[in-house]
């Protein structure tokens, strides 16, 4: 059973794949593991709030509906200008006639759209 070709040496590449890693391990950049330690805090915190005091942020958050990062810049904001946010009501705008300019130039495009709209089924009708 003796071949020739088997006493000529081995010869070439083999590739081999090492980017195998078990399921179970967390990688930095696993979003699961940035929740779970995230809750593990929030655990850790409310063992140590003490009740009677003010409510943690992230409880404000939750009863304002709002995100905790929304309250933190709201409170940032108010801490710089001496509890005092500047603001006037929906859209934030700098006063009523601004307000009114920002209205007419909406109503300005709708209209424009609307008549791009009707140009174009005329040219389609009309051929």
């Amino acid at each position: 059973m003796d071949n020739d070709n088997n006493d000529k040496p081995n010869s070439g590449t083999i590739a081999i794949d090492a980017t195998c890693a078990p399921a179970n391990i967390a990688f930095p950049q696993d979003l699961k593991l940035l929740n779970d330690a995230t809750e593990i805090t929030e655990k850790f915190i409310d063992k140590l709030h003490i009740v009677g005091e003010k409510p943690k942020p992230r409880t404000c958050a939750k009863n304002l509906g709002i995100s905790k990062s929304a309250l933190s810049e709201w409170n940032k904001i108010a801490t710089e200008n001496q509890c005092e946010v500047q603001t006037r009501g929906r859209g934030n705008y700098e006063s009523d006639e601004s307000k009114e300019n920002a209205i007419l130039r909406k109503k300005l495009r709708d209209t424009q759209d609307a008549l791009e709209i009707f140009k174009k089924a005329i040219g389609i009708l009309g051929k």
